[in-house]
């Protein structure tokens, strides 16, 4: 009996006729968990008061390790899905752009730039020029190696050595050019690389380009390139003027030049001279053309002449005789501006 009246009295709170103070349960709050959803405790009002006790508490569930890994991981599924992005753009700018991609790695990547020479198909290269007072330096072009340059004063000539990887039955067709560059590396002549005989496999040979004194003396570096057919049709203009005036008399000349691939192609020249009263000076001028029209005629070339006005076209491939033009085939534009302005004529 007694321990009825004392269960009884738990359930009141009451022990010994001492009446125990209620602590309140203060409630928890249940943090929400992402993806895997975890069964809460069931609030205190549902447990049945009948069972003896104290009131349970709620305690709150910690989260789980795999829903800490979807919270970590969810950063990484975005950073993908933004390379995936970058991806495809690039993949559509490679399409879009292609041709000029392509021109791009044939120019600097597969030619032979000296920006872009690499260290298997050369040697000893200042700043990827062959340096002419150096032997021993050397460039490989198209299976060809060229090496041992060397300037001979006597001749006003460039030797070198050459050894080739295959079998040429005309290498001239291989568009090999051999280019010289002054201090500053501005091209000044271009030299078709060209042997009479078959170029044969792992032979040596020597091969020389004489150059005119002038490029001879200015030449510091060379060069070894390989054009395309297109590259070699490509043409450029250079105009240069000069103009005199005399007493009584008046001189105008101009000089059109056209180039391939930056080599000299062919030149018109247009010379007037006008006379307002005949002067030692004027008569002089007008006998210089004369005289450069009998050059033309004798060389079997052609061009128009009349009192005082003299024009003509020369194309180098076309020279005939005896005539010597103004400029050799090979001479770059830079070279012909170079001398036209030291003449005190005008370019354009």
């Amino acid at each position: 009996m007694n321990n009825d009246n004392n269960l009884q009295n738990i359930e009141n709170g009451v022990i010994d006729n001492q009446t125990i103070p209620q602590v309140p349960v203060q409630p928890t709050e249940v943090q929400p968990v992402i993806d895997n959803q975890i069964p809460q405790a069931a609030p205190a009002e549902s447990i049945d008061s009948n069972i003896p006790g104290p009131s349970p508490e709620v305690f709150e569930m910690p989260a789980s390790n795999t829903e800490q890994v979807v919270l970590e991981t969810a950063p990484k599924k975005s950073g993908s899905n933004f390379g995936l992005i970058v991806v495809a753009i690039l993949l559509i700018v490679a399409v879009v752009y292609i041709e000029e991609i392509i021109a791009f790695v044939e120019e600097n990547i597969i030619s032979t730039n000296p920006s872009d020479v690499s260290d298997a198909n050369s040697d000893n290269l200042v700043g990827g020029y062959i340096l002419l007072t150096d032997s021993t330096t050397n460039i490989k072009v198209n299976s060809i190696k060229f090496y041992n340059f060397k300037k001979n004063n006597d001749t006003f000539s460039v030797t070198l050595n050459y050894e080739s990887d295959k079998t040429f039955k005309d290498v001239s067709k291989e568009n090999v050019y051999i280019e010289f560059y002054d201090q500053h590396k501005n091209v000044l002549y271009k030299s078709l690389f060209n042997v009479e005989e078959e170029l044969q496999k792992n032979t040596v040979r020597t091969y020389s380009v004489v150059l005119n004194s002038d490029i001879y003396q200015n030449s510091m570096f060379a060069l070894v390139k390989v054009y395309s057919n297109a590259e070699l049709e490509g043409t450029s203009k250079l105009t240069c003027k000069y103009t005199k005036e005399g007493t009584g008399y008046s001189e105008n000349y101009k000089h059109d030049f056209t180039f391939k691939n930056d080599m000299l192609y062919s030149y018109t020249v247009n010379k007037k001279v006008d006379v307002q009263a005949s002067s030692t000076h004027s008569t002089l001028a007008l006998d210089e053309l004369k005289t450069e029209y009998d050059l033309l005629t004798n060389g079997e070339l052609t061009g128009t002449y009349t009192e005082g006005n003299l024009v003509y076209t020369i194309t180098l491939d076309e020279i005939k005789g005896e005539f010597i033009p103004l400029y050799e085939k090979g001479m770059t534009s830079f070279t012909i501006k170079e001398k036209e302005v030291f003449k005190k004529w005008e370019c354009e």
